[in-house]
């Protein structure tokens, strides 16, 4: 049983490099009014302050080791939150709750 656990995580695994998803795949109906920007609601925190709070939690200190995968992360987030294209749920759940803070 556990070589036959083991053999199909590693499938998985396998096919996970090769599969491409897109986030509308898993949109249903119900949220396409959410995306409109009639719907959309202000946070009350200007742009300029978002990035610079973005900045901060998002940069990892330079004289501090970290794992590359945790690096790889953290320089996503950054540039996600510099761009202001990507910002996946995790990281707005961040800004949010630095902007309380």
């Amino acid at each position: 049983m556990k070589n036959w656990i083991v053999d199909t995580m590693e499938e998985a695994y396998k096919k996970s490099k090769t599969t491409e998803y897109k986030s509308e795949d898993w949109m249903t109906d119900q949220w396409e009014e959410m995306k409109s920007s009639e719907n959309a609601t202000s946070s009350g925190v200007d742009k300029k302050r978002l990035q610079d709070v973005g900045n901060t939690i998002s940069t990892l200190p330079e004289d501090k080791n970290f794992h590359r995968l945790v690096r790889k992360i953290f320089e996503a987030r950054n540039a996600s939150i510099q761009d202001g294209v990507g910002i996946d749920w995790g990281t707005a759940e961040a800004l949010a709750f630095a902007t309380l803070i």
